[in-house]
């Protein structure tokens, strides 16, 4: 960890030809189905011990360290190790590849097939006290969780998004409402109250974007508001299975911010209208994680490639958003997730571990 101070046959040659022309579009960075099934190849795998993605209660980050389950690490200590603690996966889990944090509660997801969600309760010391047997869940080959306000959905990738109610205790619904938006989810987030949920979409071929949907508790539904198709997301470099794919959302009140290969969006989703486009900005990065400063109105994007960075985006006017910064990450990791506390931020960097800086 690091720390510092930061702002914020006859036909041969024919089809030799257009393999060749395929790759060459592909390499150019084009969006193509050739592109499409070569990124699902070659998407590599979070190892057992990688540091995929992070989430901050308090003066605690909670890391979902693959095959290792969650560490938690003190991050408001003043010193430059904080305490570090290990909580194994709940079997049958035996992964914690995504994770989420809403009500005192905590919320593991075993990405890889079959899957299976834990519930854990966070005690005054931040340690967590697991709450019923992991359930199983759909997933495959990219899903995320997210919670807030009684809801939990994961996403489910190739497999049907489930959303579910828990109890104030943490206790999970048994039975889930299902959905599919596409040919798969890849990642999902809830707005902090819960009516609202992003969820990055597959709808066929090498065409990705974000469907906005509308979330009641009670009874449990999900509405779809919209569909915005996003140029250049897909498969771009830095994005690992199974949790990690790189079109990540964020909320900032009646605007959804997405992070992927083409850029930082800007999405009008006002209540009761349809989601719409407003700006993209170019990064000097390829995007793999978003989180968004609301006091700042200020978004954080890293990725890896063509190097690890951090880039800091003013959206104060979110219509027309600019890049106000950029800082270089460690070269040893690749970064795919961000998180927030008051004075601190934590990127994931897979193997890499974590990097920690004061902000």
């Amino acid at each position: 960890m690091l720390r510092g101070k930061l702002f914020h046959g006859q036909n041969l040659p024919r089809l030799v030809g257009l393999a060749a022309l395929s790759l060459a579009t592909l390499l150019a960075g084009g969006c193509n189905w050739v592109g499409l099934a070569f990124g699902a190849l070659t998407t590599p795998t979070s190892v057992d011990d990688a540091s995929s993605n992070v989430a901050i209660r308090g003066h605690y980050a909670y890391v979902a360290r693959s095959g290792k389950g969650i560490e938690i690490i003190d991050i408001d200590d003043g010193r430059d190790d904080g305490e570090r603690r290990a909580v194994p996966p709940t079997l049958p889990a035996n992964r914690v590849d995504d994770l989420a944090i809403a009500d005192d509660l905590l919320f593991a997801l075993d990405a890889t097939s079959p899957g299976y969600l834990t519930s854990y309760r966070i005690d005054a010391m931040g340690g967590l006290q697991r709450i019923g047997p992991a359930i199983a869940v759909p997933v495959g080959p990219f899903s995320g969780v997210s919670a807030a306000h009684g809801v939990v959905i994961v996403s489910g990738g190739t497999s049907q998004l489930t959303m579910r109610s828990y109890t104030p205790q943490g206790e999970l619904g048994s039975v889930p409402i299902t959905a599919d938006f596409g040919r798969g989810q890849p990642d999902v987030v809830l707005s902090a109250d819960g009516s609202r949920a992003l969820i990055s979409t597959h709808v066929q071929g090498p065409y990705f974007g974000l469907t906005v949907v509308d979330v009641r508790a009670q009874p449990l539904l999900l509405r779809s508001r919209g569909y915005v198709p996003l140029d250049g997301a897909g498969f771009t470099g830095g994005g690992f299975k199974p949790a990690n794919f790189p079109l990540q959302a964020a909320f900032d009140g009646d605007y959804a911010l997405v992070a992927d290969g083409a850029g930082l969006s800007v999405i009008a989703i006002k209540p009761n209208t349809a989601p719409k486009l407003l700006s993209t900005v170019a990064l000097p990065v390829a995007a793999t994680g978003l989180a968004f400063d609301s006091l700042h109105h200020v978004a954080f994007v890293v990725g890896a490639k063509p190097t690890p960075v951090l880039v800091l985006v003013d959206l104060s006017e979110p219509a027309s958003a600019h890049v106000l910064s950029r800082y270089p990450l460690p070269s040893t990791g690749s970064p795919t997730a961000i998180a927030l506390s008051r004075h601190e931020l934590v990127v994931a960097q897979q193997q890499g571990g974590v990097y920690i800086e004061s902000r």
